[in-house]
């Protein structure tokens, strides 16, 4: 099995605006020999007492059982995707979030890992997440840790 990039001129994301905050959901790509379709979804929701939170997932779809399951953490994610596979995934909810703040523009978020002691690499791509959010002007901060888990408050900054 192979994952397969998807172009990503090819495969435009999908905001989704029904609800009260938006969300994008966009391929990443699929396995050539099953079928299986990789997307991934971020988008935002009200927390209680106010607060804003991010999130991403990546979904797998497996169009033969007509079955999906959610991933919200890389450490789940099938073994079918490879290095190559996890780049594109990751290139994708760059993209995705990309494409999202600027439709949502949320005045405040949070953001947490979902899994506790990440290793340096695994956090570099959540700081690369929060690129994303200062290149639309946002400040990122540190929110700190709970039980190993990192967080971080974006702001957007005023004009």
């Amino acid at each position: 099995m192979a994952f397969v990039r998807a172009d990503a001129e090819a495969f435009w994301p999908a905001i989704d605006e029904t609800e009260r905050w938006p969300s994008v959901t966009r391929v990443a790509g699929w396995d050539d020999r099953s079928g299986a379709v990789v997307a991934v979804s971020v988008g935002f929701e009200s927390l209680p007492g106010g607060e804003v939170e991010y999130f991403g997932c990546v979904i797998v779809i497996d169009p033969a059982k007509g079955a999906h399951v959610r991933y919200w953490s890389g450490l789940d994610l099938p073994a079918w995707i490879d290095p190559l596979g996890r780049s594109a995934v990751l290139d994708c909810l760059i993209e995705s979030a990309d494409s999202l703040l600027p439709v949502a523009a949320p005045a405040a978020v949070f953001r947490c890992t979902r899994d506790a002691h990440l290793p340096k690499k695994a956090l570099a791509k959540h700081h690369r997440i929060g690129t994303v959010f200062a290149a639309h002007g946002y400040e990122v901060r540190s929110a700190g840790r709970v039980l190993g888990k990192h967080s971080w408050r974006a702001t957007k900054r005023r004009r």
